[in-house]
């Protein structure tokens, strides 16, 4: 405080000889009521309120009332807001089936973020800022160690997915499903497998399709649908890369003839279901299981 010739009288802010008022106030877009308050700048004695830096001590002084009281801080629930802003982003990374930062920000739009992106002279983009309601979130604060900056948005894709994934799709990037199980065998199943927006149509063996009922059964899974198209997706991604590099793949087409094309060693078969199996596992550590309400195993 001040005196009328500007002297200092005290660091403090005299609120209580001074004439104000307070009212409380909802926002509009998330209902979470806050007080405003007005304060005359001079006091009832004709002294001048100290007001430097009057937003810093505002915001401090709110803060410890709401620590008193028990209640979250503007700060808190920004916290909050950008843990779930970046359980977004890597769910985002996590079910893009290959690198894309326009696909990124367009699957992040669809989440209902509003995506403003800073280029360099040369157009390159170096930052980003995600929007939604009234909260802004920074690349530099969201995920852990700035892995969402955009610098390092391929290199945390790359961690998201299974080396093997990454090699596939490096060594066919024209296309994530080579043409491989596209013609119809016996004790196939036709299956219409759906990526990027685009429908591919294969014929997977029965054995197969078997493990992938058994473990995302649709009386019990209320997901089944997406987590088995997810899991046909790994296994003919998976198979297409081994018969690109010249590797036996068996589809059992039944009998016992010599021409069939049944694997002559049990342990072809074997493989097939192990890799169904971690096929499988790929697609629930990726999307998750729901299950059905009321049923139990």
């Amino acid at each position: 405080m001040r005196d009328k010739t500007g002297r200092l009288l005290s660091p403090r802010t005299n609120l209580a000889g001074s004439k104000s008022t307070v009212w409380l106030h909802l926002e509009s877009d998330s209902g979470i009521p806050h007080l405003h308050a007005v304060v005359s700048r001079l006091d009832e004695n004709g002294n001048i309120n100290n007001d430097r830096n009057i937003h810093l001590r505002a915001q401090r002084a709110a803060e410890r009332v709401a620590r008193k009281r028990g209640w979250q801080t503007a700060a808190n629930i920004h916290d909050i807001n950008r843990q779930s802003v970046s359980r977004d982003c890597l769910d985002v990374l996590g079910r893009m089936g290959k690198w894309s930062l326009d696909d990124y920000f367009t699957r992040l739009e669809a989440k209902g973020y509003d995506v403003k992106v800073r280029k360099d002279e040369k157009g390159i983009i170096r930052g980003y800022i995600l929007k939604k309601g009234n909260a802004k979130f920074k690349a530099s604060e969201l995920g852990k160690g700035r892995n969402l900056m955009a610098s390092k948005l391929e290199e945390t894709w790359n961690k998201l997915h299974p080396a093997q994934d990454r090699q596939t799709k490096a060594d066919s990037r024209e296309s994530d499903i080579r043409p491989d199980y596209a013609a119809y065998r016996p004790d196939t199943r036709r299956v219409d497998i759906v990526h990027d927006d685009e429908t591919h149509t294969r014929f997977i063996s029965e054995q197969v399709m078997r493990v992938f009922d058994d473990e995302f059964d649709f009386r019990e899974v209320e997901n089944w649908a997406v987590l088995i198209n997810e899991a046909c997706y790994h296994f003919a991604v998976a198979m297409s890369f081994m018969s690109f590099l010249n590797t036996p793949v068996y589809v059992s087409g039944g009998g016992g003839a010599s021409n069939n094309d049944l694997p002559k060693k049990r342990d072809d078969i074997e493989e097939e279901i192990a890799r169904a199996r971690r096929c499988a596992a790929a697609a629930r550590s990726k999307i998750g299981i729901v299950r059905r309400k009321g049923i139990r195993r």
